[in-house]
């Protein structure tokens, strides 16, 4: 009884409903057809969002790709521009027939008196930091911008020097000496009788930050490892301690405000490679590359 009664209850409740099934059926199609459309219209508005979304990040990150590798290249074709230039300046020098007659009789001051003029235009209009004079297999017979500097031998430290007399062909690659690290190109010197030594000049590498900065926008700097400077680069005077992270001395750097407060003592121990990475500071994000100099044994 209990059940029947329900259930006739029910089925009077059916009963009325179908009695309007028709404006029922009509209402619902003209209210949630458009809802379902509009939804339809939704989640594809949200899908093609989230593909351009996509497409943008991914273009976002190539275009980054792209112009991390054109500032690697430019750094690397800046170097090997500036390698070409210390070399092509030490061959002149090395080719003319006084400079060759002086160093061959043992003619000191005279030779410093012929060529100093000229090698210190070069030094104040071309970032040339170190020309320099040596009798194999490494001794430095003549610095001209430090005349009264001992003639000493450079045989631990000076590879290409010794390579150069060796072998005697020219050299150009990137090597710690007394004044620091350089863009280097060393050329041997030889007359009708024969070898008789070597000639230098060492180049600066701030043309080179300074036109990559021009050029890029990047900010630059040049470190080295400070045990190595500390014991070959004497002439140079020793660095605050501020200038000196994870064991790397700055040499050289276009804004080292910016770079100190970005470059930590994990990036100069690890890198041993080129390497991007993205550095934060101050909520602000830096896209950094990082490049071993090596020298022209492949050693960093």
């Amino acid at each position: 009884m209990g059940i029947k009664s329900s259930y006739g209850v029910i089925v009077g409740k059916l009963g009325s409903a179908i009695a309007k099934a028709d404006n029922i059926t009509f209402i619902s199609l003209r209210v949630k057809v458009p809802l379902f459309v509009g939804a339809v219209s939704l989640f594809s508005s949200i899908g093609l969002a989230l593909s351009s979304y996509q497409v943008g990040l991914s273009a976002i990150k190539l275009s980054e790709s792209q112009e991390q590798n054109m500032v690697l290249n430019l750094i690397q074709s800046s170097l090997q521009e500036a390698n070409k230039k210390a070399l092509a300046r030490a061959d002149l020098i090395s080719r003319l027939p006084f400079v060759q007659k002086n160093l061959r009789e043992n003619l000191r001051d005279e030779l410093l008196e012929n060529v100093e003029p000229s090698l210190k235009v070069q030094k104040q209009r071309f970032s040339v930091t170190e020309a320099q004079f040596h009798l194999p297999p490494a001794k430095s017979y003549l610095r001209i911008f430090r005349p009264k500097a001992p003639q000493e031998d450079l045989s631990s430290f000076r590879q290409m020097v010794l390579k150069v007399n060796k072998d005697k062909l020219p050299l150009s690659v990137i090597e710690i000496g007394r004044r620091g690290i350089g863009i280097r190109g060393v050329v041997p010197i030889s007359d009708e009788k024969g070898h008789i030594g070597s000639f230098e000049i060492a180049m600066d590498f701030k043309p080179v930050l300074d036109s990559l900065k021009k050029t890029t926008g990047f900010e630059a700097a040049v470190f080295v490892d400070e045990d190595k400077m500390s014991e070959i680069a004497t002439l140079m005077p020793k660095p605050d301690l501020e200038k000196i992270i994870g064991g790397m001395r700055v040499q050289e750097a276009t804004n080292w405000k910016t770079i100190r407060s970005l470059v930590t003592a994990d990036i100069m121990t690890r890198t041993k490679q080129v390497d991007f990475k993205v550095l934060k500071n101050n909520n602000e994000s830096y896209s950094a590359i990082l490049v071993p100099l090596q020298d022209y044994k492949g050693q960093q």
